[in-house]
């Protein structure tokens, strides 16, 4: 009896593994950075291309979000956004990049928006735009120059109440890492915006198991921040053993790991992915070192943009019938001028 028991609580166990293994590898995500806009400055439901209609003259938002590879850490980044066509002005003095995490932590050491120097702008005026030019957003960058605690990145989780951070309907974290304000300006106008890899490409850093406080080497501060933790559930950057509760198994890994650095990358090996298939796919990899400044084909876009016309005010048929007749009345009260001798 107890043999037969233990057959089938052994079945039930293997069945219960094999559906929990086809469901993680469902929602298993692509071996790469990924960036998408939105029109959502919170709640993103991961990667997506949202369609989007504006007036002539309105002014909306693009968030910018992004997620390093993951397991990684993104430490340096460029990115453009490019129209395909004349419609959209990309507005100067409307670019800010989220750089801060707490008071003493900033993501990166060096940020280019509205308010870095140099300053951030787009290609042309709204005033260039209106008469037929394609506007374009190049080196909205982010970097750091000399390593420094003061410095985390992006990535791999959310830090404890990191702002700009959350864990997106995908069940994966997203940063909203910039906000771009953008003019429609063309009646009419149909733009697909893209998002292309920068000039000065991408770098990430791999962070060991055991680094709680993702500074790129588990030490100490890990052993505090977890002991900080013990006892919470939920997602944490201390939950080292993935079970969604800070406990001793956690505790082991840090231990496991002490002393383990990780290593920072060359753009190289960095692949990057621009938001979302339309066929429910993947969208092209490029790489972060040889496909910079370019859309490969195949690759949808990122954000549609459709700008209304202005519609043309018709008659009503009542109103159309009595011009009719006053033109009618008007034409027999004219009289030939006399000839003059």
């Amino acid at each position: 009896m107890f043999l037969k028991f233990l057959s089938a609580a052994i079945r039930r166990s293997t069945l219960l593994g094999v559906a929990l293994g086809l469901l993680l590898a469902s929602r298993a995500p692509a071996n790469a950075a990924e960036f998408w806009l939105s029109t959502s400055a919170a709640g993103s439901p991961g990667l997506e291309a949202p369609a989007i209609g504006a007036n002539p003259g309105e002014i909306f938002t693009l968030h910018l979000w992004g997620r390093p590879t993951p397991g990684d850490q993104l430490k340096n980044l460029s990115l453009n956004l490019v129209s395909s066509a004349a419609g959209v002005d990309f507005m100067d003095g409307a670019y800010v990049f989220s750089n801060t995490i707490d008071g003493s932590t900033d993501r990166f050491e060096y940020v280019r928006d509205s308010a870095s120097t140099p300053v951030l702008t787009s290609e042309y005026t709204m005033g260039e735009v209106g008469a037929g030019s394609v506007d374009a957003l190049y080196g909205i960058n982010a970097f750091t120059l000399i390593p420094s605690a003061a410095y985390r990145g992006v990535g791999p989780g959310c830090s404890l109440a990191e702002p700009q951070c959350e864990i997106a309907a995908d069940g994966e974290p997203a940063w909203r890492l910039a906000t771009i304000g953008v003019r429609a300006v063309t009646p009419g106008a149909m733009v697909n915006l893209f998002l292309q890899v920068g000039d000065r490409g991408m770098t990430e850093h791999s962070i060991p198991t055991g680094d709680y406080d993702y500074d790129g080497t588990v030490d100490a501060a890990d052993y505090a921040i977890w002991e900080d933790a013990f006892g919470t559930t939920g997602t944490s950057p201390a939950d080292g053993s993935a079970n969604a509760v800070v406990d001793v198994a956690d505790y082991t890994v840090w231990r496991d790991h002490l002393g383990d650095a990780g290593v920072l990358g060359v753009a190289a090996d960095v692949s990057v992915r621009f938001g979302l298939d339309s066929g429910g796919g993947l969208e092209p990899s490029y790489n972060a070192l040889t496909d910079r400044g370019v859309t490969l084909g195949g690759d949808d876009p990122d954000a549609v943009i459709t700008i209304s016309s202005p519609s043309l005010s018709v008659p009503e048929p009542a109103s159309l019938s009595l011009v009719l007749l006053l033109a009618a009345i008007h034409g027999r009260c004219r009289r030939p001028f006399a000839a003059t001798r």
